[in-house]
């Protein structure tokens, strides 16, 4: 850019009128309206059917109604040609009987004499469309996106939200439902023990959504507020989990103010409650109809060295915080343990001696 410009920007005087701009308008006292206009530019340039006034580089730097001008048409050609639902197709299932068969009867022979090997059918119903959304537009691309292009956002996550239900759809057709209500782990947590299912009308061989767990999540919108994590994302994931005879939701997202909405979802049973979510208010609004998924920081395993005392101190202090509800413990996302597994018994005795601390002694402590 600086090739073209013959005199020296004053970018200092730049950014402290940008930032004078932008916080009287936030401040509700704007002294003009803001704009901001992005786009790849080197798009435009090199594509004769939006540059058809063939203008250079040299003239988009030195004339500042071309420069309006280029980026006013290509944002426009954007909105109306890169809409990614324009392009995705609905998820269809596969089912390759001879290739199943092979791996089972291969994973068999390998470990069959010391763990019972079995072939079932689908058993994770975890949904998690917002991430195929990012994985598409990327994270803060979304997030322009729900002001900038809220309907395609609606639209996007409607046509995933049909392909997920549609894909359920196939697996009854096929009978390729299987239970999770076992030692099979629940995508917001722990495991799929319960009493509550399968449903009194059960058929083995036919295995329904309403007989096992279902569960979804939307981690990308941490940072988004309540009514528009209700808006964008959660009324759709509604949709699909009232498929299912009990469901969870959250992941890694502090969930604490979207509570009210969450508690919306059908046949809810579990709850995610992050390292960074507030343990006593979300005890508070769930109390013990819910159980409350506490993910504590994973961090603590990957120093340098694992401090025995200050874990099970900090575990106790939560523990505490939500002992008039329902939690159960799950240490996930330990990417690392600094090359010392032992960390993860220490861990365990940790947590035992924190529960006890609390609740004291329970033979169901040591289960």
């Amino acid at each position: 850019m600086a090739t073209f410009l013959k005199e020296q920007v004053d970018f200092k005087r730049h950014n402290d009128e940008v930032r004078c701009v932008w916080e009287s308008y936030q401040a509700g006292k704007p002294l003009r309206v803001p704009l901001q206009i992005s786009g790849s530019i080197t798009n435009f340039f090199f594509n004769p059917d939006l540059n058809t006034h063939g203008y250079t580089f040299e003239q988009f730097f030195k004339d500042p109604s071309v420069q309006i001008e280029t980026q006013l048409q290509y944002a426009y050609w954007r909105k109306h040609h890169w809409r990614i639902g324009k392009k995705l197709k609905k998820p269809q299932l596969e089912i390759d009987e001879q290739g199943v068969q092979a791996r089972f009867l291969a994973v068999r022979e390998a470990v069959g004499d010391i763990l019972d090997v079995r072939l079932t059918g689908c058993t994770n119903f975890s949904f998690h469309m917002m991430h195929i959304y990012c994985d598409f537009r990327g994270l803060s691309n979304m997030m322009l996106d729900l002001y900038d292009e809220p309907e395609m956002v609606h639209d996007v996550i409607a046509f995933l939200t049909d392909g997920m239900q549609g894909l359920l759809d196939e697996l009854r057709q096929y009978n390729l439902i299987d239970l999770n209500t076992g030692p099979q782990y629940h995508y917001t947590g722990g495991l799929g023990y319960t009493h509550d299912l399968p449903q009194p009308d059960f058929d083995p061989a036919h295995v329904r959504t309403v007989d096992v767990w279902g569960a979804a999540e939307a981690q990308e919108f941490a940072q988004i507020s309540p009514d528009m994590h209700e808006e964008f994302i959660l009324q759709y994931e509604r949709k699909l989990l009232e498929n299912f005879g009990l469901n969870g939701y959250g992941c890694c997202d502090d969930l604490t103010h979207k509570l009210d909405n969450v508690l919306k979802i059908r046949n809810l049973r579990r709850v995610a409650v992050c390292p960074w979510a507030d343990v006593e208010q979300c005890a508070n609004r769930l109390g013990r109809d819910y159980i409350m998924t506490w993910k504590p920081q994973p961090a603590y395993l990957a120093g340098e060295t694992y401090d025995a005392a200050f874990v099970e101190d900090y575990l106790a202090r939560e523990l505490q915080k939500g002992a008039h509800g329902r939690m159960e413990i799950i240490l996930r996302d330990t990417h690392t343990c600094h090359n010392d597994p032992r960390r993860f018994t220490q861990f365990v005795a940790s947590a035992r001696n924190a529960i006890q601390r609390v609740h004291g002694m329970s033979e169901h402590l040591w289960v």
